[in-house]
């Protein structure tokens, strides 16, 4: 079973910052992990940050909308791509005003079997 760990939190509270630490320490691990971004209009710059220590294929940039609403359907689809993988793990990183609440409700639900339950990271500054 793979698990899904969601961060969420306002613009500028740390976010990313804390994202790249927690996939440096999971790769350290022997974790692998794929990530998904979530931006209204840059989340394929942000993408390019990470490029650094994982592979463009293990990234998945999602502009234009909200996950938790207007995306949300957009997410479910990516989420169902991820390949089964040998210690596997998913990090999805939030916007800055996504509904955290929905968003975990509608990720609860309908994804792949292999998957655990989502968990919240709420990033507070």
């Amino acid at each position: 079973m793979e698990p899904i760990l969601v961060l969420v939190g306002f613009l500028g509270a740390g976010k990313t910052t804390l994202l790249k630490r927690l996939i440096k320490d999971y790769i350290k691990s022997g974790w692998n992990p794929f990530v998904i971004l979530n931006d209204y209009e840059n989340a394929n710059l942000d993408a390019q940050q990470f490029l650094d220590f994982l592979e463009p294929p293990q990234i998945q940039a999602l502009s234009g909308s909200c996950i938790c609403c207007t995306g949300e359907n957009e997410l479910r689809k990516q989420v169902d791509r991820i390949p089964k993988r040998k210690k596997g793990i998913t990090l999805i990183e939030a916007n800055g005003t996504t509904d955290a609440v929905t968003l975990l409700e509608f990720l609860g639900v309908g994804i792949k079997k292999h998957f655990l339950p989502p968990v919240q990271i709420s990033v507070v500054d």
